[in-house]
């Protein structure tokens, strides 16, 4: 079944009156708009507001290059994390629930972010992580790498590939990354594949405004496979040199941080829902 049948079954069975399990409903496990941070705070000490098992943890650079403030922002306050010309990178984990943010497969996470770059020399990189460093595991987005304006890239098992899209600077973007990982295995390992999509609504940005598109699809997620239910818990983001070297500091910001988990509706109730599915036709006809 497609994903345009899986839609059209759920919805049927909504109009039909059919009940999905409660658990089955979508759970926000990280969120962060900022806004209830105090403008100036340094990252490191403060906790995502969904979530938030512990503070955001710097794994390299400053909490200094790293604040929150309200200059730019996305609505509200945003983050601000700048890597200076020469100077070390700011590799930053935001950790979730041990519990509740577990990998699980049979679950579909989507990851969104907004994202500004704050000039045409700014790169940074963001993912779900298990491994230190961006990319050890994806999903995850590079932005990017070549000319002003910067190639967003995917991680899969070849490394990373090229979107042929480009990350914008001086105008907000909405990334989502929708992972999908499979149930166990006979091995208990799980696999996925996840779509990226990129938004454009600031006129400012410029490579102009963009509705929601697909710009890299089914890219392969833990090519070794991975032990069901692991303890995931944690988005990462970087900030990378500027591309000239011409002295300028690589600034970035970040908005509205969510991972969201759904439960993948089961094959026994799929087939319920595509029955109820289809009697709705028939009576409709």
């Amino acid at each position: 079944m497609n994903h345009v049948q899986t839609v059209s079954a759920l919805a049927a069975a909504a109009a039909l009156g059919i009940g999905v399990a409660a658990h089955a409903a979508p759970v926000t496990i990280f969120a962060d708009n900022f806004d209830t941070h105090a403008n100036g705070a340094h990252i490191d000490t403060i906790s995502p507001p969904v979530g938030g098992a512990s503070n955001y943890q710097i794994a390299s650079g400053s909490g200094a290059n790293n604040v929150v403030q309200n200059a730019i922002n996305n609505g509200g306050s945003a983050l601000a994390a700048t890597r200076t010309d020469g100077g070390s990178p700011q590799y930053i984990n935001g950790f979730w629930d041990s519990v509740d943010g577990l990998l699980e497969g049979g679950y579909i996470y989507t990851i969104k972010y907004d994202l500004f770059r704050g000039n045409a020399e700014s790169n940074t990189g963001f993912g779900m992580d298990i491994g230190y460093g961006v990319g050890s595991f994806n999903p995850s987005l590079l932005h990017g790498t070549g000319g002003v304006n910067k190639q967003i890239l995917y991680r899969s098992d070849n490394g990373w590939l090229d979107t042929g899209y480009v990350t914008g600077f001086g105008g907000w973007e909405t990334y989502e990354i929708v992972l999908t990982m499979s149930a166990p295995d006979v091995d208990d390992k799980i696999y996925g594949t996840y779509d990226v999509f990129l938004t454009r609504t600031d006129s400012n940005n410029s490579e102009g405004l963009l509705a929601k598109t697909l710009i890299a699809d089914d890219a392969l997620a833990y090519q070794n496979g991975a032990t069901n239910n692991l303890g995931l818990g944690r988005i990462v983001y970087y900030t990378g040199p500027p591309e000239s070297g011409s002295g300028n500091d690589s600034v970035v910001y970040l908005d509205n941080i969510s991972v969201v988990r759904t439960q993948v509706p089961e094959p026994a109730s799929l087939a319920c829902l595509i029955g109820g599915s289809a009697l709705l036709v028939r009576r409709r006809r």
